[in-house]
Formats: structure tokens, C-alpha cells, sequence
């Protein structure tokens, strides 16, 4: 009994000479069928006179849908050259799945096959996920070398699982295929719909898509960004319109400059979250820098307006991306006050300057001029001038190394008279009063 038991259970299916077909698509034998909703598909079955002389369609189970068979659910169809045919349409407006089953006269058993009503269009079966979250209108950010999950999700009461779905890629600009790469591979049929995305090498834009088997409209998704992990290798720093300086920025109190984040060339960052942020080094605290907008929130227009003000002193700017590991650190910057007094004393020969005049005699020795930074300003280093403001001779009757109205950083003069004797006013500034307007004078006198 056992041994006939096992041997009646092992017997094959009569069904298993029978082949399905979908529009001419053959159906792998424990394959579901898809069907798709208010597309008419016509389904046709192989099988010998043995098998079947004729064929019953039924529909066991209509999982809440309405699709409509012709020759009619129930009715016995004879073949037509060896072959069934049905035409089978879905209604238009709902997923879901059926059960169709097959009868035959000469086989006790009926055929079973387990079906998928789902739309041509995957976006009406199911959303998309980077990273966790919906892609957003503009697109994705990937950061080189950091995968980020590409995830598909099938809608409430979708009967998608299972259908093979594939997700392509294509280099829109500044890439190669080999820069942006997915485990598992792009193009290949996946039922998991999940893919680790990854870019690299360089920076530039790709479109991703996703397909599901037999769907003529896939969900394509918007363009996404890949840029480097290095903000540097991103975009430069402009300050005032000008390229930010290897040894530092200087700010005048009351003054606005504007710091902008530009792309380089075949840079996509446009558009990317950069926060600026800033470090205080010496005599300031965080009320002396404005920034507009605030530090540390994220701007995707990359321009803040920077004024200082009250003190002066020291601070660095940082600008960092979200999700990159290095970020823009500018050399240190100075803050100082449009009144030159405020930053600095002048010295003659190492001493205050006296209540009069400075002498300078003619044909002897010179004397050395020099600007010495008051405690905690940054005036060190910042450009300035020493120059004839006004006087009963000539400028040309003062010698000066460096020359009269020359830039110079070491803030020291060596000023001797010429031939002719008078007053005269000498005075330390900047670009003639560009950033500073408020000078430092010495009255002087050639005898």
C-alpha cells in the first residue's frame, strides 16, 4: 500500500505536455501569468487530443476584479490546429491577483495557474526609495564611493512581488559607465528590488530607471548628481568677489563681504547642501561676525553676506557639504577697525613721536618710522602706505625706502629730508582710504 501510495504521488501530471502561452510568450511551467489591467492578452494552450479534446476556462477566484473572457469563462472551446485560444481583458482600474483553471474531459485533474492583474505603468504598482527616502524633484546626491540603496516598493494591495524588475543607468554628463556601478548589476532581473548604488572617479550626472518584466512604461526617475567627498575638489571660495587668499582674508568692522561656493568647471554642485561655519581664534566671540544667512544652517545657493563688527580679532571659515568627509577650511581670517587708531601707535626711532614735530635734518642720519600693533589687533601683515598728506615742501623733498605711497606689509620706513627745509605731514593708510579712512598722521619738519 505505501510503496503504490509513493508511487501514485510521484506520477507526473498529464498537464506537464501541455504548453501556455501569453501573447505568444510561452509560460514557465509554475510561472505566475500577468495580465495587465484593461490590456486585452490572449492566451493560447498546446495540448494532444490524449490531453484534451476540448478545454474549459474557468475563474476560481477573482481576488475582487472583474476580467472578462472571451470565448466566455465556462465555456468548452475545441482546438483549432492542436491550439486553445482565449482572449482574456481585465478591467482597467484595479491590481490584485486571479486564479484561472483549466478543465479537460479526458484528465480527472484540472490545471490551476495562479495570475497577476497589475498596470503597464510600474509607478501605479510602486514607489521608489534612495537612501531611504523618496527622491525628490530635483533629483539625488550621491557622494563617491558611498553606496546608497535604491529601493523599490510595491503599493498597498500591488500584487508586484515577485515580477522581475530591472534597474538601468544612463551617463547624462561628466561620466563613464564604469563610474557608477550596482550590486546587483544594472539590467539584470531582480526580484529583491533592492540595488547598492554606487559612483566613482569622477563627478558628474546619471539618470536611473527602473522596468518591470513586460511593462511597457517604466519609472524613471530624476536625474541624480555625483559629486566628490572633498569639497575642494567641488568648487573654489570666492571673498569680495575675489578668489579667498592663501594667507587670509581681512574684514574691516561695519563692512559687508560676500563669501560664495563657485562650481568648477563640469561641476554638478549647484544646488547641494553646504553649511559655512566659523571658528573664533582670538578677541572675538560669536556676536562680533554676522552672518547672513546664520552659521551652520544649510544653503543650497552657497552665498552668505559676512559682516563684523565691535572688536577686532581672529576667526577661520569652514564650508562643509552633507555627507562629505572633508570640508573647505580657509586659512585664517583678521577682523579689524576702519580706524587706524584703534589697531596701532606709531614709532619714531622705537619711541612714541614727540609733542612737535619730527625732525629730519638734511644731509644726516634718517630716521626709522615704524607702526606697531596694540594689543590683540591682527593689523600685522594688512597693507598699508605711508604717504605725504600736505606740507610747505615738495614730496620729492622726503627720501623713503620703502618709496612714498608704496604697499608694504612690514609696516617700518626709513625717512630722511632732501635739500629743502619745512613742514610737511606724513601719514599711514591703506589704498588711499579704500578700507581705512581714518589715518595715522605725523607732523614733521626738514631742518
Amino acid at each position: 500500500m505505501t510503496t503504490e501510495s509513493n508511487a501514485a504521488a510521484a506520477a507526473p501530471s498529464p498537464w506537464e505536455q501541455v504548453t501556455l502561452l501569453i501573447n505568444g510568450k510561452k509560460v514557465e511551467r509554475g510561472a505566475e501569468l500577468v495580465l495587465f489591467r484593461g490590456q486585452e492578452s490572449e492566451v493560447t494552450v498546446e495540448a494532444p487530443p490524449a490531453i484534451a479534446r476540448a478545454l474549459n476556462l474557468g475563474l476560481v477566484e477573482n481576488g475582487g476584479l472583474e476580467p472578462v473572457a472571451s470565448p466566455e469563462f465556462g465555456a468548452w472551446v475545441a482546438p483549432v490546429n492542436g491550439k486553445f485560444h482565449w482572449k482574456i481583458k481585465p478591467d482597467a482600474g484595479k491590481s490584485g491577483r486571479i486564479t484561472l483553471v483549466f478543465f479537460s474531459r479526458e484528465v480527472v485533474e484540472s490545471w490551476e495557474h495562479r495570475s497577476l492583474v497589475i498596470s503597464s505603468n510600474l509607478a501605479d504598482e510602486a514607489d521608489v526609495r534612495v537612501g531611504g527616502f523618496s527622491v525628490p524633484a530635483g533629483g539625488n546626491w550621491f557622494i563617491r564611493d558611498k553606496a546608497q540603496t535604491v529601493t523599490l516598493h510595491p503599493k498597498s494591495r500591488s500584487p508586484l512581488a515577485g515580477l522581475p524588475v530591472t534597474l538601468t543607468c544612463t551617463i547624462k554628463g561628466g561620466l563613464d559607465v564604469a563610474n557608477v556601478v550596482s550590486a546587483p548589476v544594472f539590467g539584470s532581473e531582480q526580484t529583491t528590488y533592492s540595488w547598492a548604488v554606487t559612483g566613482r572617479t569622477k563627478s558628474g550626472t546619471f539618470q536611473l530607471e527602473l522596468a518591470g518584466k513586460g511593462m511597457t512604461t517604466p519609472i524613471t526617475l530624476a536625474i541624480s548628481k555625483l559629486v566628490s567627498s572633498n569639497l575642494a575638489d567641488e568648487a573654489d571660495v570666492m571673498i569680495g568677489g575675489v578668489p579667498a587668499l592663501a594667507e587670509g582674508n581681512w574684514f574691516i568692522r561695519g563692512k559687508a563681504q560676500t563669501l560664495s561656493l563657485i562650481p568648477k568647471q563640469g561641476s554638478p554642485l549647484a544646488g547641494f547642501p553646504i553649511g559655512l561655519s566659523c571658528a573664533y581664534k582670538s578677541g572675538l566671540d560669536y556676536a562680533n561676525l554676522v552672518c547672513i544667512p546664520a552659521f551652520g544652517s544649510e544653503r543650497s545657493t552657497h552665498s552668505w553676506v559676512l559682516t563684523g563688527n565691535t572688536k577686532s580679532g581672529t576667526f577661520q571659515l569652514s564650508l562643509e557639504g552633507r555627507g562629505m568627509t572633508t570640508p573647505i577650511t580657509l586659512a585664517i581670517s583678521k577682523l579689524i577697525s576702519s580706524n587706524l587708531s584703534d589697531e596701532a601707535e606709531l614709532y619714531v626711532d622705537g619711541n612714541l613721536p614727540p609733542a612737535g614735530d619730527v625732525e629730519l635734518q638734511r644731509g644726516g642720519a634718517r630716521r626709522t618710522i615704524s607702526l606697531r600693533a596694540k594689543a590683540n589687533s591682527p593689523i600685522d601683515g594688512y597693507p598699508l602706505m605711508l604717504i605725504f598728506n600736505r606740507g610747505e615742501i615738495l614730496p620729492e623733498d622726503v627720501s623713503c625706502t620703502p618709496r612714498l605711497g608704496e604697499v608694504t606689509t612690514s609696516h617700518s620706513w626709513l625717512v630722511g629730508a632732501k635739500s629743502r627745509s619745512g613742514r610737511f605731514e606724513l601719514a599711514v593708510t591703506d589704498k588711499v582710504g579704500e578700507e581705512i579712512p581714518t589715518q595715522l598722521k605725523l607732523p614733521c619738519r626738514n631742518v
